[in-house]
């Protein structure tokens, strides 16, 4: 994930979790995990919705590290593509969240 991506994800993970009575090191903590299990969520989705061919050209783009040109492949690709990301971003939250409430 960008860099950008990655702190406007922190924060909204910090608004809409409670960690109040948690340390600065337990936080940081779950925000990281959120943070690889949104990364992971995406990532899958977004994988399950390509087919072969696609897959293996989004493939390419990630290993020549070029994350713009990446993104603008998956946008002609996958209709609707911040909308998925958005959902897995609440859904991992919103999971997370009752998980804690247990």
């Amino acid at each position: 994930m960008a860099k950008n991506f990655q702190e406007k994800i922190k924060q909204l993970i910090m608004e809409k979790v409670d960690m109040t009575n948690l340390t600065a090191a337990q936080q940081n903590k779950i925000v990281l995990q959120l943070l690889d299990n949104i990364s992971l969520k995406i990532s899958l989705d977004v994988f399950e919705k390509l087919d072969e061919e696609a897959r293996q050209k989004a493939i390419k783009f990630l290993k020549v590290e070029d994350k713009d040109v990446f993104l603008n492949y998956l946008n002609t690709k996958i209709k609707n593509l911040s909308e998925l990301v958005e959902r897995n971003i609440s859904e991992t939250i919103e999971e997370f969240k009752k998980l804690s409430e247990t």
